[in-house]
């Protein structure tokens, strides 16, 4: 995996994050989603790893993730810079 692939792998995931609700998405939700498109577990384990290591999300019990404060900034960011391109 290259670091374009995570990006947008990383980029997907806060997304789905934030589409998700307050309850947060479900770590298997988010898995099954990535390996649809060819990544393998051990690639979603280090996308989500370094997510939660840059304070964008938060792992909670039942595996569920929800975004910080600063992912909900970073996610509104991207989906301006999404918006501003199409």
């Amino acid at each position: 995996m290259n670091k374009t692939a995570a990006n947008v792998a990383a980029c997907g995931i806060l997304q789905a994050i934030e589409t998700a609700g307050p309850e947060g998405a479900k770590g298997g939700v988010l898995y099954a989603a990535l390996m649809i498109l060819g990544y393998t577990f051990a690639e979603y384990q280090a996308i989500i790893g370094a997510l939660q290591g840059g304070g964008l999300v938060q792992r909670h019990t039942l595996e569920r993730y929800t975004l910080t404060d600063k992912g909900r900034t970073v996610n509104a960011r991207i989906t301006d810079a999404l918006r501003k391109a199409a």
